[in-house]
C-alpha cells in the first residue's frame, strides 16, 4: 500500500515526464550512408528544456544502441574517453551551445557501419539520449569531371579536372596519367562554397596529331581508396602524309588517274592540283581528290602536286614524277622505246 509521500512523488513526476518528452527532442535522420574511404556526415540539432540554457554541457556520440563506455565515438570535453578506433577521426561541425550536434567521421571503414546515438550531459545531471540512427557504408564511387577545350595540334591547351567533396579534413590528391611522349605541366587549387569543397587540377599540354585517340586520365586518391576518369583525346590537325597515288610508268597518250591521299582530322575536304615543268608552275582544273590527265612527252620532265586541306590548314604533297614510255606497233608487234 502506497504511503502519502509515494503518492505525492508519482503525482509530481508524471506531469514532468510529459514536459520532458516534449522538450527533449532532436532533428536527426534515421539513417545515413557514407562512402568507404571518405567521411560520414551526420546532421544533428537537439532541443532541451529552456531552464538548462545557461548550464555547462558535454556532448557524447556512441557507436551503439545504448550507453557503453567502450563505444564512445566523440567526447566534447575529453577526447581520451573516445574509443581508440575513432580517436583523431571524429569532430563536431557546429557548436553545442547553438544546439548543433552534427558529427563527422573521417576515413570511413566497413567496420564503422551500425547504430549511433547522441547524448547530452549537463552539469546538474540532466542527461538525455537522443534517437538512434543507422550508418551504412557503400563502396567509393565518386569520380572527377574532366573538361577540355578544343584541341588543335601545335597549340597549347588547358584541360581541367575537378572533384567535389564535403570532407573538410580529408584532402584528395589529383594526378594525371598522360600519353608517355606528351609535354605537359599541371597546377592545383581548392575553392569552397558552403560545405562543398572543389578541388581542381589544370593540365597544360601541347597536343600533336599522334595523340589523337589516345587516353588521358585524372586520378583522385585518398589514403585507402581512389577512382579514375578517362578522356579520349580528340586532336584536330591539318592534313599530313599527303601523297599522290598512281603508276610510276605510263605510256605517252594514255589517260591516267591521279589520286590524292592524306591523313587529317577532320579529313581533307578541299584539293588543289598543279603541274611544275622546268620551274614553270601551272594550276590544273580539279578540286576533288582524283584528277585525270592525258600523258604527254613533256611529262617526263614535269612534276605533279596536290594540296589537301581542311578547316585547320592545308599541306602539299611530295612531287609525283612519271617514267613516260612511247608505244609503237608494227606487224602486230609492240616495241617500247624509253
Amino acid at each position: 500500500m502506497l504511503d502519502l509521500r509515494t503518492i505525492r512523488k508519482v503525482f509530481f513526476l508524471l506531469p514532468l515526464q510529459a514536459v520532458v518528452s516534449e522538450e527533449w527532442r532532436a532533428d536527426i535522420p534515421t539513417e545515413v550512408t557514407a562512402q568507404r574511404g571518405l567521411c560520414a556526415r551526420i546532421p544533428c540539432h537537439y532541443r532541451y528544456p529552456s531552464s538548462l540554457e545557461n548550464e555547462r554541457r558535454t556532448g557524447v556520440w556512441f557507436n551503439n544502441v545504448e550507453w557503453k563506455a567502450n563505444s564512445i565515438v566523440f567526447h566534447s570535453r575529453d577526447h581520451a574517453y573516445e574509443s581508440s578506433k575513432f580517436q583523431h577521426r571524429t569532430q563536431l561541425t557546429g557548436d553545442l551551445y547553438d544546439s548543433d550536434c552534427s558529427l563527422v567521421i573521417n576515413n570511413i571503414e566497413e567496420e564503422d557501419r551500425g547504430p549511433y546515438f547522441f547524448r547530452i550531459e549537463f552539469t546538474n545531471d540532466h542527461n538525455f539520449d537522443y534517437p538512434v540512427i543507422q550508418l551504412h557504408v557503400s563502396d567509393f564511387t565518386d569520380k572527377s569531371s574532366i573538361f577540355a577545350t578544343e584541341m588543335v595540334a601545335g597549340k597549347p591547351v588547358k584541360i581541367t579536372c575537378t572533384f567535389k567533396s564535403t570532407c573538410e579534413k580529408m584532402t584528395p590528391t589529383l594526378t594525371w596519367d598522360t600519353p608517355t611522349d606528351v609535354s605537359a605541366s599541371s597546377s592545383s587549387r581548392m575553392t569552397q562554397w558552403g560545405d562543398t569543397l572543389t578541388y581542381t587540377s589544370v593540365l597544360t599540354m601541347n597536343p600533336a596529331p599522334k595523340h589523337h585517340g589516345q587516353s588521358l586520365t585524372c586520378r583522385v586518391s585518398y589514403p585507402s581508396v581512389s577512382s579514375e576518369q578517362t578522356l579520349t583525346l580528340t586532336v584536330r590537325y591539318k592534313p599530313k602524309d599527303v601523297k599522290i597515288l598512281s603508276s610510276d610508268s605510263v605510256v605517252k597518250g594514255s589517260q591516267v588517274t591521279l589520286r590524292c591521299e592524306s591523313v587529317g582530322n577532320p579529313p581533307a575536304d578541299t584539293y588543289q592540283w598543279k603541274k611544275v615543268c622546268s620551274g614553270m608552275e601551272m594550276r590544273l582544273e580539279g578540286f576533288r581528290h582524283e584528277l585525270q590527265i592525258r600523258i604527254s612527252a613533256e611529262d617526263e620532265s614535269c612534276a605533279y602536286y596536290c594540296r589537301a586541306g581542311n578547316v585547320i590548314g592545308d599541306q602539299d604533297s611530295e612531287p609525283k614524277r612519271f617514267n613516260v614510255q612511247c608505244k609503237y606497233s608494227h606487224f602486230d608487234k609492240t616495241f617500247t622505246f624509253i
